[in-house]
């Protein structure tokens, strides 16, 4: 239950006074000065989206690097060899460069994706200046 700063009635329930019209806290104007008709384009999410597909790659790409450096290397120290350096280079090429070109970048575009266009926003909605808001989004729409 809350009391009005304004009129001083007692509001059981919501943001705003039923008497008055006036919200319980300022905060509530700010947000909806915020996200008042302001709709997130479809090119914000594909630009996190392919954010993500590029760092995704380059980090598969740097892992599968080095585990197949790590696997040629144990090939190489092992004392009684077991299959040829042709099998260790077929795990490479199979296994790893493929999670390297399809898994690492769509899980990379996925999170990207849920930050970018979701997180992000509210975020910046909730904590930050309206000025901020408006210039990572633009001005609301009329």
């Amino acid at each position: 239950m809350w009391r009005c700063a304004n009129c001083g009635t007692f509001i059981e329930h919501g943001a705003v006074c039923a008497a008055c019209g006036r919200p319980i806290d300022e905060a509530f104007n700010a947000i909806r000065r915020k996200v008042r008709s302001v709709r997130l384009s479809r090119n914000l999410a594909n630009q996190w989206r392919w954010r993500g597909a590029k760092t995704g790659f380059v980090f598969g790409s740097i892992l599968t690097l080095i585990l197949a450096a790590i696997l040629v290397v144990r090939y190489m120290i092992s004392s009684p060899r077991q299959g040829s350096i042709l099998d260790i280079f077929a795990i490479v090429i199979v296994i790893e460069v493929s999670q390297a070109v399809i898994l690492w970048p769509l899980l990379f575009a996925i999170i990207f994706l849920i930050y970018g266009s979701i997180i992000k926003p509210v975020w910046i909605a909730l904590f930050c200046s309206v000025e901020r808001f408006e210039q990572e989004y633009g001005p609301p729409r009329k």
